[in-house]
């Protein structure tokens, strides 16, 4: 939270990993930093070290490392922990551990990152009561948090707001030209395997990225229920169902560079996982991936989780996207969008069906990415439409002049992003630390969302006091600085660095 006020006289320390899975940074050589945007910066980073790392042990991976007891000893004025679906991001499972050891549950600001959900459950297969945030919603939600904790807003913020309405703004109109070309985007964890293509109501960039007009394909289409799995954020697909034209013996002998032309979806671009950055774009990787979009480079990095929530980072993402998919040409035959408000809640819920997506429709764009716009650039966004919620097939018009997984080998994941799946993140593995499951006691079960104190009216109705709030926080989710001390969790999986 420092892009939010958040400095380290009153940040206590952090847990989780700092760097993000697929990063090429050196822990050898820091000072050489990091190519993938989603990371902290070298300033980002020095403010880190001016903290106490609960986590040390973290490197750029998913990570649940998590020191109890020091963290007892710091006794912050509120705790601060990012999580997704209703529950605690990577300490979930600890959580009891935490408030057993004597930390009071009221002190603890359960920040929800995926999912709004009115009150319902949003766990499990719950999750079908629930409709996705997108990144302003969250953004919001941080500088809620930010007001709460009674931090400082720094100018530079109400600078990044400005510049995510002008990124904002120009992004939507190099995704009409994206869809006046009939083009669609598929965003996807890809592999040599097994590769995982995700629901864009379930991730808050993906939303962002709709709402603002990119033509998003949805997935859902693959025929063989059994060789496919279609649930929360992902759909499975096995490569020999993705290249849906190829023989049994093309499969068994790997040959998909002879029936790649009629794939199971018609990507004109790729959205890839931040995660794969390493390999998506190798010679090794188009040659075992012999997809179209993906041999002429139409590819475009997708954060996924959205990494540093932060107004800045947010127009970075449009700003890398919008004009590359803009100048990029469709490869395959044009098929119809599908009308409908790409804002609603009942979209944000059920999506599109498989291969269909979202005509380009602004009425539809949700005007939160334009209200820090100056004056002079929102004369012409005066007031919201009202909701429409209709579904009407239309054709696109002709075409105009006007982002493997933890292995970068040309076999790449034999892992799986399914472990993340559950978590929207990072590169996942659900169990906790030995030490952690360690000092987990028999009758304290691991604390949902439920049992962790959310920040509710509770907590956004009531300012913190004037004396010095510290906190503790997660690594990865950028944090507000408070007139208190605070414990946030960073984790550079989601990237909630309250920096």
């Amino acid at each position: 939270m420092h892009a939010y006020g958040l400095d380290a006289s009153q940040l206590l320390g952090t847990y989780g990993e700092w760097i993000n899975d697929g990063s090429d940074y050196d822990f050898g050589n820091p000072e050489a930093g990091s190519t993938l945007p989603a990371d902290p910066t070298a300033e980002e980073l020095e403010f880190l070290k001016e903290v106490i790392n609960l986590s040390p042990g973290c490197g750029a991976a998913y990570c649940t490392e998590f020191d109890i007891d020091r963290f007892l000893e710091l006794d912050p004025d509120f705790f601060v922990v990012n999580g997704y679906r209703q529950e605690p991001w990577a300490i979930g499972p600890i959580m009891a551990n935490i408030t057993a050891g004597g930390y009071p549950e009221d002190r603890i600001i359960y920040n929800e990152l995926s999912v709004s959900n009115n009150g319902e459950d949003c766990t499990e297969e719950a999750h079908v009561n629930c409709y996705g945030k997108s990144m302003i919603d969250v953004i919001e939600t941080y500088i809620e948090l930010s007001s709460f904790l009674n931090l400082e807003t720094p100018d530079s913020l109400d600078q990044e707001m400005k510049d995510l309405c002008s990124a904002a703004t120009t992004f939507s109109a190099n995704m009409k030209i994206a869809q006046e070309k009939g083009l669609r985007v598929m965003p996807a964890y890809l592999s040599t395997g097994t590769s995982y293509f995700a629901h864009a109501t379930d991730d808050m960039v993906l939303r962002m990225l709709e709402e603002l007009g990119m033509p998003i394909m949805h997935p859902g289409s693959c025929p063989d229920k059994d060789a496919c799995v279609f649930e929360y954020f992902w759909e499975w697909i096995p490569i020999g169902e993705y290249f849906q034209s190829c023989t049994d013996e093309e499969k068994e002998n790997l040959e998909f560079e002879y029936c790649s032309a009629d794939p199971l979806y018609p990507v004109d671009y790729w959205l890839y996982d931040h995660r794969t950055s390493t390999i998506i774009d190798t010679e090794d990787f188009k040659i075992a991936f012999p997809d179209q979009a993906i041999k002429a480079g139409s590819i475009g990095m997708w954060p996924i989780g959205g990494r540093k929530i932060t107004p800045g980072h947010a127009a970075q993402i449009l700003n890398n996207l919008g004009e590359d998919l803009a100048t990029t040409d469709r490869i395959y035959d044009q098929t119809a969008c599908t009308l409908v408000d790409v804002s609603s809640v009942s979209h944000r819920t059920n999506g599109l069906d498989g291969g269909e997506y979202a005509c380009w429709d602004d009425s539809f764009h949700n005007l939160k990415y334009f209200q820090n716009c100056h004056a002079d650039d929102t004369a012409d966004i005066t007031e919201e439409t009202s909701p429409k919620d209709t579904a009407d097939t239309t054709e696109s018009t002709g075409e105009t002049p006007a982002d493997v997984a933890a292995k970068p080998t040309t076999d790449v994941a034999a892992e799986t992003p399914v472990d993340v799946a559950a978590k929207t993140s990072a590169d996942v593995a659900a169990e906790t630390s030995a030490d952690a499951a360690a000092k987990t006691s028999d009758d304290a079960a691991a604390k949902t969302s439920e049992d962790v104190t959310a920040v509710s009216n509770e907590h956004m109705n009531m300012k913190a006091s004037d004396d010095t709030t510290q906190v503790v926080t997660s690594s990865n989710a950028n944090s507000s600085a408070l007139t208190q001390n605070f414990l946030i969790c960073f984790s550079s999986s989601l990237l909630f660095v309250l920096l």
